[in-house]
């Protein structure tokens, strides 16, 4: 479970736009960034501050994948 922070991390062989998402329990989006990245090594920290107690969908897309995670807020 989380508490803080989420962090998510892969490798990228090209440049490319990365794409993540995090998803209540009902499909509510609430959050939502995009950036650019550079090939090598990919690492991202989200604060859950403000996140309330619950599950959560962390989708994230990249070149040609997509991922989605569950995770839980304590």
């Amino acid at each position: 479970p989380a508490t803080t922070h989420l962090s998510f991390s892969f490798n990228i062989t090209n440049t490319s736009k990365i794409s993540y998402t995090i998803t209540d329990i009902l499909g509510k989006s609430v959050f939502k960034k995009m950036i650019q990245a550079k090939p090598g090594y990919f690492t991202e920290r989200i604060n859950l501050d403000t996140y309330n107690r619950g599950i959560y969908f962390l989708e994230v897309e990249y070149e040609d994948h997509r991922k989605v995670k569950k995770f839980i807020i304590k």
